[in-house]
């Protein structure tokens, strides 16, 4: 049952307490008279019933509205999600790793939160890399060794 029908029941059932109410004017005895205000009286509680329906019913369209969006983002989300599997570093961070290319690592505590942030390489040799929502470092690569100290020629013959 939609709005509209709902609407149209209100209306039709107005309609013969309109039309119960004109009967009601014209000279008849008591006792129709009080057939006619009991069946006024019924009709009226009709109406309010109708009423209410109609609301809880707008109601309950709002909430499954709100709910079939609520359903989509998921899906979208978990579609999304689909593209990375969590995965070891060779630094040892446990990230998750994209299956599509370009390769690259997203943050687990991010994703946590339903927020995909690529992690950008710092460019330090601690190899870290560093996720732009939390600003956390994760050691993606391994540790690289400084280069060997090279000796300064001090012209000293």
């Amino acid at each position: 049952m939609d709005v509209s029908a709902i609407a149209s029941a209100y209306n039709g059932v107005k309609a013969a307490k309109d039309v119960f109410s004109a009967v009601l004017q014209l000279k008849i005895d008591n006792e129709s008279m009080l057939k006619v205000n009991e069946a006024l009286r019924s009709l009226g509680d009709v109406q309010d019933n109708l009423f209410a329906l109609r609301e809880q019913l707008s109601e309950l369209q709002s909430k499954n509205q709100e709910l079939t969006q609520k359903l989509a983002e998921r899906e979208r989300w978990e579609q999304k999600l689909a593209g990375y599997k969590i995965e070891e570093t060779p630094g040892g961070a446990v990230v998750y790793a994209s299956m599509n290319e370009p390769r690259h690592y997203a943050c687990p505590s991010c994703i946590s939160k339903q927020q995909l942030h690529i992690l950008q390489d710092s460019r330090v040799m601690a190899g870290t890399f560093e996720c732009p929502g939390c600003k956390f470092n994760f050691p993606v690569l391994p540790r690289r060794s400084p280069p060997p100290a090279r000796a300064l020629n001090s012209g000293i013959v």
